[in-house]
């Protein structure tokens, strides 16, 4: 016998056996075994390792990729274990996959053992699950019974409302729905009604199902509601109260075409006079002066000087922003209702040096009467009769109803 050899496909122990035979085929044998060693692992190959590249909303189920495992270089049918590792994040594991219960990354490590009892582990974090949270918890009242405008009590000077406790879920569960936030048209926040207070204002008083606020001004309230799991994932759910007098007052150009500019050239001066406007409130018959904001906002954001009798110099090209802002004595403000703009254009370097005073109305019929012309460091200023009515102040106007 020479160069004999066989391959050993497992590590075991083999048997060789030597026969030697005569003429007249009397035989001997001699046999001796031979331990052939395992040293190399398994490995694991998973079939669908694409899908750890998917993030994963969280509640939702993860199934686990399937795998084989492979020993000597050939897939064999041994079976493999797999578990989740995480950074802190509970989950739930079922028999194919887990239910992440937070946000964050967690892992699946495969593990597996060939039949010398050599065993593998995948990397810990070779197969990552990203879990995010992108749906928003829903907020729902507890009820639907609810006033959401209340009269004015001109005796108390105030009023109790109430508005209705929440809940909130999300796939995951409920979440708890705090004490709302309540603020009044000022943006200040609203004080919460004593139980006493309550029981006097409402007959069907009912602690389990209502919140009970003061409130001590008319106007718009805002109820805010707030639910979160995660800082980043919050929901925010408003209703509004209207309590008394809701409504702004009104702003009305009495000849806005002639009176206002939309476009003017650098250099250029325009000034607004408070009898170009009425100025209407629903219940209010005067406004106070100090309650009437004028404001005139330059192309950097500067809000220019009104001393000079609310008379502008348009010196920088770009837009400007003119602002009347009107509120009642039941603090609801026009805010932003009367904003318009106005585009200053670059002077015409061939344009003759001669800048222009706008917002003079024609006087006294159709006839423009020139009472007097100044030249001021080369501006020239018309002083003009306008038969414009004038806006009455506290002392000496009323607006219009």
């Amino acid at each position: 016998i020479s160069n004999a050899s066989f391959v050993a496909d497992y590590a075991k122990m083999y048997t060789v056996t030597y026969i030697a035979r005569d003429v007249n085929n009397y035989f001997t044998c001699n046999s001796f075994g031979v331990y052939v060693n395992d040293t190399v692992a398994p490995v694991i190959k998973v079939k669908n390792n694409a899908k750890f590249a998917e993030s994963l909303e969280v509640g939702n189920f993860f199934k686990v990729p399937e795998a084989t495992v492979e020993d000597n270089g050939e897939e064999t049918g041994l079976g493999y274990s797999w578990k989740v590792v995480s950074s802190g994040g509970a989950f739930k594991t079922g028999v194919d996959g887990f239910t992440p219960l937070d946000i964050g990354t967690y892992y699946v490590v495969y593990s597996a053992v060939d039949e010398a009892g050599k065993s593998t582990t995948t990397p810990e974090k070779q197969y990552a699950v990203e879990v995010v949270a992108t749906e928003k918890p829903a907020i729902k009242l507890v009820t639907s019974n609810y006033d959401e405008e209340y009269d004015w009590d001109y005796d108390k000077k105030q009023i109790i409302f109430a508005i209705p406790k929440a809940t909130a879920e999300d796939k995951l569960g409920s979440i708890v729905v705090g004490t709302p936030t309540v603020k009044d048209g000022n943006n200040q926040d609203v004080k919460v009604a004593s139980a006493d207070e309550a029981q006097d204002a409402f007959a069907d008083y009912d602690a389990t199902k209502y919140y009970y606020y003061k409130a001590v001004n008319q106007g718009k309230y805002t109820v805010s509601y707030t639910a979160k799991r995660w800082d980043k994932l919050t929901t925010t759910t408003t209703l509004n109260i209207e309590v008394g007098d809701c409504d702004a007052p009104e702003v009305k150009w009495i000849n806005k075409d002639e009176d206002f500019v939309t476009t003017v050239n650098e250099g250029d001066t325009w000034q607004f006079k408070m009898s170009m406007v009425n100025i209407e409130d629903n219940l209010d018959d005067v406004i106070d002066d100090e309650n009437i904001t004028i404001t005139m906002t330059d192309p950097d954001g500067t809000v220019l000087d009104n001393s000079n009798d609310y008379k502008y110099n348009f010196d920088k090209v770009g837009s400007y922003t003119f602002k009347i802002q009107v509120k009642d004595v039941a603090g609801n403000n026009t805010y932003n209702d009367y904003s318009y703009t106005i585009e200053v254009k670059a002077k015409d370097a061939n344009t003759e040096n001669k800048n222009t005073v706008l917002g003079m109305s024609p006087a006294v019929g159709t006839t423009l009467i020139v009472l007097s012309v100044v030249v001021l460091a080369g501006v020239v200023v018309y002083f003009v009769l306008s038969s414009n009515k004038a806006m009455k102040s506290k002392k000496d106007r009323k607006n219009k109803k």
